[in-house]
């Protein structure tokens, strides 16, 4: 019942919106931000009670996606997030955007981390880390994944850091590291959190 709601939850996929139907994106955007607007449920509080829970994957995909065009109208609104970067969301860096974002776990299929007892115990990696060498992160957010190299010295350590874009282990095995190892690092990013953390 929406009058005894607290909180409403819109399910909008702009990625979606846009792969099926490019030149239509635009138009149906507009048509969302007019159809919350105009709802009383909206009105209410104006929209500080709603929470858009998607985030686009960069800055640049949230360009694409119209982010700035939704976050601007919508401009009390919530949105969850996979990091803590308001430009993933087309906000700007001030604190009014960082106070509408929640971070949001994505996804994960546990299925690819279970194993049995002896798996998981049986100290095959010691310290497990495989990431790409985010040099922006360092003038961005003063993080600097290349330290994580100087582990590489550590016995039965797997450090993998690139700088290309290609990906660095297939999904099975890093699952696979991540469940065989005493450590798996969560460094920052050019954000303070990290999906990591989900894993």
């Amino acid at each position: 019942d929406p009058e005894e709601a607290s909180l409403f939850f819109v399910p909008a996929y702009l990625s979606l919106s846009k792969s099926s139907d490019a030149q239509g994106h635009d138009e149906r955007l507009t048509n969302l931000i007019e159809e919350l607007r105009t709802s009383k449920w909206f009105q209410r509080n104006r929209g500080a009670d709603h929470v858009f829970g998607y985030s686009s994957i960069n800055p640049g995909v949230a360009r694409q996606l119209l982010f700035p065009k939704l976050h601007a109208g919508l401009e009390r609104s919530y949105f969850g997030v996979f990091e803590m970067n308001p430009a993933w969301v087309g906000g700007d860096r001030k604190e009014a955007t960082l106070q509408r974002m929640v971070p949001a776990p994505y996804v994960v299929d546990a299925s690819r981390l279970a194993g049995t007892s002896s798996q998981l115990h049986n100290h095959e990696i010691s310290v497990f880390f495989a990431a790409h060498r985010r040099p922006n992160a360092a003038q961005w957010s003063g993080c600097d994944r290349s330290k994580a190299l100087g582990l590489q010295s550590v016995p039965r350590s797997s450090i993998h850091i690139k700088s290309h874009r290609r990906r660095l282990l297939d999904e099975d095995a890093f699952a696979h590291s991540m469940r065989v190892a005493d450590f798996c690092l969560v460094m920052c990013g050019d954000t303070p959190t990290s999906r990591r953390i989900f894993d």
